[in-house]
This record gives C-alpha cells, sequence and structure tokens, in this order.
C-alpha cells in the first residue's frame, strides 16, 4: 500500500428511482455542461485522488463507460459491478457496494456518492488526513443547516 494514493470509489449502482428513474450522477448541472459525477470528479482530482472506482449496475455501466471510457483527466477508472441476487428486485446497500470494490482497492480511499457534491475543501482535507495518519480513516461531516436549501429551513425549525 502506498500512502501518498488515494482512490476515490464512486457508488454509482443506483437506480435513480426517487429522480424518476434518470441517472442523476450523469445529470448536466456544471457551467461547462459537466455532470454532477464530472464536476465531482474535477473536485476529487484538484484534492490529490490518484484513481477512480466506480461500483456499477447493469443499468449505468454504459452510460458511465460511453462518458468516461477508462479513465478521467489521465487518471485510470475502474468498474465493477455490484450484483444483486436473483432473489432480490433491487441491490443491496452501501456496505455490500462497496464490499464488491474490494478486488479493486489497494490503497487508501474514500468512498463517495456518485451524485453528490462534497466541495474541494472538504475532500482536500480528507485526503490530507489519509496520507497523513498510518493506519487512519476518517468521514466528513457537515452541520445539516449548511447543506439545505431555503425550503429546507421548515425542517431546520422542526430540529430546534
Amino acid at each position: 500500500m502506498d500512502n501518498n494514493k488515494i482512490t476515490a470509489v464512486y457508488l454509482a449502482a443506483g437506480l435513480s428511482s426517487r429522480f424518476g428513474g434518470i441517472f442523476k450522477a450523469m445529470v448536466k448541472v456544471g457551467p461547462k455542461d459537466e455532470s454532477l459525477l464530472e464536476l465531482s470528479m474535477k473536485q476529487t482530482k484538484k484534492a490529490g485522488i490518484t484513481d477512480f472506482v466506480f461500483v456499477v449496475s447493469n443499468k449505468t455501466i454504459n452510460i458511465l463507460k460511453d462518458n468516461f471510457k477508462d479513465s478521467f483527466e489521465d487518471l485510470p477508472i475502474k468498474y465493477v459491478f455490484q450484483e444483486t441476487p436473483d432473489y432480490r428486485e433491487r441491490p443491496f446497500g452501501t456496505a455490500h457496494a462497496l464490499l464488491s470494490a474490494k478486488k479493486y482497492v489497494f490503497n487508501k480511499f474514500i468512498v463517495l456518492n456518485s451524485d453528490d457534491l462534497y466541495g474541494e475543501h472538504t475532500l482536500k482535507l480528507v485526503i490530507d488526513y489519509l496520507t497523513k495518519k498510518k493506519d487512519s480513516y476518517c468521514m466528513a461531516g457537515y452541520k445539516l443547516k449548511n447543506t439545505i436549501s431555503n425550503i429546507g429551513e421548515l425542517i431546520e425549525d422542526y430540529l430546534k
């Protein structure tokens, strides 16, 4: 294991059912028509990521491979399937998705949702921490009031 290498494991096998079945990670939202995932990958690269692993499903693999092939801005991408057993309609959750990536992750890593933006500053803090600390782990946290829109003020009032 190389303490200076950090892999970004993107969970990208979800069905986006709450988003009407459209693969939310690939929705174009950026100022240069970038997708959510592409914006996140740019942030992780700037923060110091050295490679990517995408945990995918049969429903997401083609769109991801069509858009990214096997690299992003000269950083390699590996694809791994989160298999859904025949007796289930939906895949298992996050822990199973991460376990699916086990044979493709050789260094320290961060786990990211493919349809979330974490911010370059936060990613840099996590990556710096992981590269400086041997045998360490961490998780970024956010204050709820800093993550919700004005519509969410109703929730914030409720939580008081």
